[in-house]
């Protein structure tokens, strides 16, 4: 694959405008860094940003993920190390005998770590964070889930959701390993049903998400992205699913009692900042996930072309995350967003094309942030819109900031369809016991409750 196109659409990519330059992009980056981020979403809960970022570990590790960004780090660096096939191997990793994802072999439970109650007291009866060596690293298979507070305690919600289905399996099986076997099928089955009918039918347009996904499973089809090759298309990986990074706020409220967290904190109560100091985890920063995801949660940031995020210990301009990402994508030699429409336009039914629809090249540029109007160049960066760039900004000028405009759509949803149809997701794999798959993030919510 080769600019983040599949290979049976090369023949026919044509970069019609030159390229912006690095300092366009950089003063892009810029731009989008120092936007305004005033202003709370009404139309995503705050969680589906985490559950985005828990997905994209589980799909795919690009060996570029931790280099500086510059020309030298492209698509031939760009190689996957996960198994694209929605198996949550991000948390089993191989399997019941994974010394980095410990199990207890005589009930099928997958290890915990206590926290602190408010007294400062170990309370072993609540087993709410990750597993943790002597120098608070995590024991996982993927450290990356580790890397702030929020997404460590989402890995350790499905770690609770597996735990919950072994109990109630044990009774059953009466053996550790065919419990944590029956378990593990149940909660990845589960898992793929969430990805479906919850997070991709929240974030996706939803004639497109129609067009994939509302159909039976057996009859699951792509249709740019048909190479049998491994790995995920550089498009998806590269610009389309890092929507997400503009979905991220500067604080939470992560449950009743605590006071809004900054994002800054976040990442100080991770293993790698020696849980802030603290030797478990302490209750107060426990997350209560409804109110990330119920009907009355925290919402995420509206998208538009606007990051807050800082990379922890990166010198400028690594240390900006807009800036990182545009840069990225040129190393990773991505088409620009006309040219991406063009070509998948091209693989669809005839019936489905009016779907992806372009922004006009004259609100390309969002007249509402006023910082735009100071980029040199502007001109190359309409004649050849950063597809990263455009994913964003087409929320708001397509999807009337209530899901992903129709290119990332098509993008995200075409790149699912063949991870599912790869994994054979055939809806028969859940255990016995268990009635039917969890759907939702807040159905495995009220599966789990409170220990």
């Amino acid at each position: 694959m080769r600019n983040g196109l599949p290979l049976h659409l090369q023949q026919n990519l044509q970069h019609t405008h030159q390229a912006p330059s690095i300092g366009t992009l950089v003063d892009l980056g810029i731009a989008m860094h120092e936007a305004d981020t005033s202003g709370e979403g009404r139309f995503i809960k705050a969680g589906y940003t985490y559950l985005g970022q828990f997905i994209d570990h589980d799909m795919s590790k690009l060996s570029t993920s931790n280099t500086p960004v510059d020309a030298n780090h492209g698509v031939e660096n760009a190689v996957n190390h996960a198994t694209p096939q929605l198996d949550l191997m991000s948390m089993y990793g191989t399997g019941f005998n994974d010394i980095s994802a410990p199990v207890n072999t005589t009930t099928g439970h997958l290890r915990l770590s206590p926290i602190l109650d408010s007294q400062g007291r170990i309370d072993h009866r609540r087993l709410y964070d990750l597993p943790r060596r002597a120098d608070k690293t995590a024991i996982i298979p993927d450290p990356r889930n580790d890397a702030h507070l929020l997404l460590a305690q989402f890995h350790t919600l499905f770690m609770r959701f597996h735990n919950k289905v072994a109990s109630i399996l044990f009774p059953f099986t009466h053996n550790g390993e065919a419990t944590y076997q029956q378990a593990r099928a149940y909660v990845i089955e589960s898992y793929k049903h969430i990805i479906v009918e919850d997070f991709l039918k929240t974030i996706l347009h939803p004639q497109i998400w129609a067009f994939y996904f509302d159909k039976p499973a057996s009859q699951l089809h792509c249709y740019w992205n048909k190479d049998t090759e491994s790995g995920l298309p550089l498009a998806f990986n590269g610009a389309a699913f890092r929507f997400g990074h503009a979905m991220v706020k500067d604080a939470y409220f992560l449950n009743s009692q605590s006071d809004r967290v900054t994002l800054s904190d976040l990442f100080l109560f991770t293993g790698k900042n020696n849980l802030g100091g603290y030797h478990h985890l302490p209750e107060w920063l426990t997350v209560d996930w409804s109110m990330f995801f119920s009907p009355h949660a925290q919402q995420a940031r509206t998208i538009k072309p606007s990051t807050i995020i800082e990379v922890p210990d990166k010198a400028w301009p690594n240390g900006q995350l807009a800036i990182v990402n545009l840069l990225r994508g040129r190393a990773l030699n991505l088409p620009d967003a006309w040219t991406m429409i063009k070509e998948i336009k091209a693989t669809l039914p005839n019936d489905i094309r009016p779907l992806l629809k372009a922004i006009p090249k004259d609100k390309i540029f969002d007249k509402g942030l006023t910082n735009f109007n100071h980029i040199p160049n502007k001109r190359d960066i309409i004649d050849s819109p950063p597809l990263w760039y455009y994913v964003l900004r087409e929320v708001k000028a397509l999807g009337k900031r209530k899901h992903l405009g129709p290119l990332a759509s098509f993008i995200v949803g075409d790149t699912f369809a063949k991870l599912l149809k790869r994994g054979k997701w055939k809806g028969q794999h859940y255990p016995e016991q268990l009635q039917t798959p969890t759907k939702s993030i807040t159905a495995l919510l009220d599966l789990v409750g409170k220990d």
